[in-house]
């Protein structure tokens, strides 16, 4: 801010997932963009997460799923996690599909530490849902993200199951999708996109250019927010059901 405040600086742009800022009266009056978490009173930049949502339902239902169980972290109701997980069941019960949430313990700390802690806790909850190796409860599970993806696909071949033959996998974020055994399946958060976008808006507002599309004010005057499609990324995580499962 003082920076700003004494033009060392044009503009800012932060990464704001792992940050919390706290806006001044006159956040918008700085030169200052968002992406992603919470605008906090900046001008911002995010992926439209509900579409994201929709967009793995909407996926599954037309591969033949009808029972789908949804892996992620018990995060406290203010943050990101718990409106991802509301989405998800919100697009599944109005794409037909039987939704169920699995929650565990969020993880906090980085590196292989926490991969290794994930997939404990998948494998545990595979235990203790797919007791008896039935998969009668479910044929595809949802993850709140790549790195819960990574575990839960790695319990269920670790418990004997076949991905995607017996149990279809899903992620969400697509930054260690490619890396899955199988690469996962997983909805982008076209990070590349919303980088871009904010560096055209943070030059927008600086004032070297005038923006221009459908969202402009009639001065030209760049937004306050700019939300970006997801994307689908297809890989080998999913597969329509058993024939089994589908008969049910």
């Amino acid at each position: 801010m003082d920076y700003l405040r004494d033009r060392r600086l044009d503009g800012l742009v932060i990464p704001t997932t792992s940050m919390k800022l706290q806006a001044p009266a006159n956040a918008q009056m700085l030169n200052i963009v968002t992406i992603g978490g919470s605008p906090g009173g900046f001008a911002h930049v995010s992926f439209d997460e509900p579409m994201g949502l929709a967009l793995v339902t909407e996926h599954l239902k037309e591969l033949g799923h009808q029972s789908v169980q949804w892996y992620g972290p018990a995060l406290p109701g203010s943050q990101p996690g718990v409106s991802r997980e509301q989405a998800f069941l919100r697009e599944a019960f109005a794409a037909g599909l039987r939704g169920r949430v699995c929650l565990v313990e969020d993880i906090g700390e980085a590196g292989k530490a926490m991969i290794e802690q994930m997939l404990e806790k998948a494998q545990a909850l595979c235990a203790a849902y797919l007791k008896d190796r039935n998969l009668g409860r479910f044929t595809a599970v949802v993850c709140y993200s790549d790195m819960y993806a990574l575990a839960a696909e790695r319990a269920l071949v670790a418990a004997g199951y076949r991905v995607p033959g017996d149990v279809s996998v899903m992620g969400f974020d697509d930054c260690w999708a490619a890396l899955g055994q199988p690469p996962l399946t997983t909805v982008s958060h076209e990070l590349f996109e919303m980088g871009r976008q904010a560096g055209r808006l943070v030059v927008a507002r600086i004032g070297q250019t005038k923006w221009v599309s459908a969202r402009a004010t009639q001065d030209g005057a760049p937004p306050d927010s700019v939300v970006v499609k997801p994307r689908l990324v297809l890989r080998a995580s999913t597969a329509p059901p058993p024939a089994s499962a589908a008969a049910r």
